[in-house]
């Protein structure tokens, strides 16, 4: 209910026009009703009420966004990071992503568990040449 009354309190001052009418003194009730509603049901009526069909949408819209945004940013595996990269790296890191098939944080995590991989089989190689090089000298 709060995030409903955040939205129409900012659409209001901004002079965004939601409603049905363009008279001032009517929209002004509008927003006043709105923001004494008592509980969601009551301000769910005046919306119905009062509201153009497409600002309803957009209201829907815009609260389902938010509500999403605040949810994915509760938990850790949903909270989005951000980093910044020069448009030539992420230019290769796009390209590579189309190739894949993928998102780029997939993409990411590909490179770096490859780059592990890697990593893993190249010192197995040295230790094994290290080996055979003892082996041999004996």
């Amino acid at each position: 209910m709060l995030w409903i009354k955040d939205y129409c309190k900012k659409k209001y001052y901004e002079k965004v026009i939601l409603t049905n009418s363009t008279d001032n003194e009517i929209i002004h009730d509008i927003f006043t009703r709105i923001n004494n509603a008592k509980n969601y049901k009551n301000l769910k009526n005046i919306i119905r009420e009062s509201f153009n069909s497409n600002s309803q949408l957009k209201l829907e819209q815009a609260i389902r966004a938010k509500r999403k945004r605040f949810y994915d940013a509760q938990n850790q595996h949903t909270k989005k990071k951000s980093i910044d990269l020069e448009y030539a790296v992420w230019r290769k890191l796009s390209d590579k992503s189309v190739e894949l098939g993928s998102s780029l944080s997939e993409t990411i995590e590909y490179l770096i568990s490859e780059t592990n991989k890697k990593t893993k089989v190249s010192k197995k190689f040295k230790d094994i040449k290290k080996d055979l090089n003892h082996l041999l000298n004996l």
